[in-house]
């Protein structure tokens, strides 16, 4: 691959679909690097400072439904056509200084293990970060959502399952 030009794209700006009528925010070439700032996944619901545990509140009062996962872009390749196959290289992958994990009833893979929701605020300037007393879990940070719209006009939601040509990893 032969190095090209250097862009960064602000977290600044963001959508919370996959819809290929949104204009490019950045248009490159092949063999171009972007460096993405990134939201967190909640965008704002939860912070380092939200409180940790169990939750019943949140069955009372829940939180507005996500909008969908905060993406940075869109990013137009210039020379990619639609079926072409993309290969992505993720050069580096900086995070922040905390994270979340939640659950809660009825929605995600264990929504119907735990009646009460939780979330648990992530320490990540330490590694291994806690969880609890005695109990530290190694950090193998990931890209979370990655994708292209589809050729198919509209809105499709980033949140899986989902019938879009997206990762989440």
């Amino acid at each position: 691959m032969t190095a090209g030009s250097t862009y960064r794209l602000s977290r600044e700006t963001v959508h919370y679909v996959w819809d290929n009528s949104i204009p490019p925010l950045l248009m490159i070439e092949s063999g171009d690097t972007v460096i993405f700032e990134t939201r967190e996944s909640s965008d704002g619901r939860y912070s380092k400072q939200s409180r940790v545990g169990p939750r019943p509140d949140l069955l009372t009062n829940p939180p507005p439904p996500a909008k969908g996962h905060p993406l940075t872009g869109p990013v137009l390749i210039r020379d990619a056509q639609p079926g072409d196959t993309l290969e992505i290289q993720v050069l580096d992958l900086i995070h922040g200084d905390w994270g979340y994990t939640a659950f809660r009833p009825g929605a995600g893979l264990l929504g119907a293990e735990f009646p009460i929701p939780y979330v648990h605020i992530w320490d990540l300037s330490r590694d291994p970060a806690p969880l609890r007393p005695g109990v530290a879990v190694p950090l193998e940070p990931f890209l979370g959502v990655m994708g292209v719209a589809l050729a198919e006009p509209g809105e499709f939601s980033t949140i899986p399952p989902g019938a879009t040509a997206a990762t989440w990893t």
